[in-house]
């Protein structure tokens, strides 16, 4: 059975984690120069073509982000954003999604850490990326020419206070779609202003020509997937008992 990401995270499918390591953040609070580009990823195959993905795609230079976890060591390669959400909180998306892209020392498997958004005040952690946003032009954007600028940004300052979370194994959400992905998204949803979220979506939505026709629906999400009967450990309290857990 395929095990592809996102999915919709429902509170009948929370289980509590069993007892193991936790996940231990380490990103430099103080700001890092990293590489901002603007460019077109392959999403889903459909009738009229391989969909176009555009994103925000942050690559810091190389230093000491990652996350520990038990023996393992997983380093921060990248991170993008999604216009609305991918994973969905009980039957509906959220406004933006950050995922955080890792990869273990030794094997190079992924561990992909997602952030979701709710609308608010205006969010400090993501503004230095966001505030190039209007020097990104989709019409000239192509498959093999990413658009490309520079930023300061603090890592520490893109992670939610609190540290509970929902974890589930699945796959990257664009091209080539490999699985085996360990996924960890933040159930504590930092807040993010109606104008950095529209400004967002607005470039990700916009038509580009130079990259050949291929559909390019609204917005840079991928659909949500089949569950295929998949439990979503979680450090929430839960209900004990029919109907436990949260999906907020």
């Amino acid at each position: 059975m395929p095990m592809q990401s996102p999915i919709d995270i429902t509170r009948d499918a929370l289980v509590p984690l069993e007892p193991g390591p936790a996940p231990h953040f380490h990103y430099p609070a103080a700001p890092v120069p990293a590489a901002v580009r603007f460019e077109a990823k392959d999403g889903d195959p459909t009738p009229d073509g391989v969909e176009v993905v555009p994103e925000i795609v942050v690559v810091p230079a190389e230093g000491d982000a990652r996350v520990e976890w038990g023996d393992a060591l997983y380093r921060l390669q990248s991170f993008h954003w999604h216009t609305p959400s991918e994973h969905w909180l009980g039957g509906s998306p959220l406004p933006l999604e950050l995922h955080l892209v890792h990869r273990r020392s030794g094997d190079g498997a992924f561990l992909v850490v997602g952030v979701l958004y709710r609308i608010g005040g205006h969010n400090a952690g993501i503004a230095p990326a966001f505030g190039l946003i209007g020097g990104f032009d989709p019409a000239t954007l192509a498959p093999d020419r990413p658009q490309e600028a520079s930023a300061t940004i603090s890592l520490a300052g893109l992670l939610p206070e609190g540290q509970t979370t929902y974890r589930y194994p699945g796959s990257l959400t664009t091209a080539p779609f490999s699985e085996g992905v360990s996924w960890v998204v933040f159930t504590e949803l930092p807040e993010a202003s109606a104008e950095q979220v529209a400004a967002h979506d607005r470039l990700v939505s916009a038509p580009t020509p130079l990259c050949g026709g291929r559909p390019n629906p609204p917005g840079n999400a991928r659909r949500v997937q089949d569950p295929a009967g998949r439990q979503i450990a979680t450090d929430l309290p839960l209900p004990s008992g029919p109907g436990r857990g949260s999906s907020s």
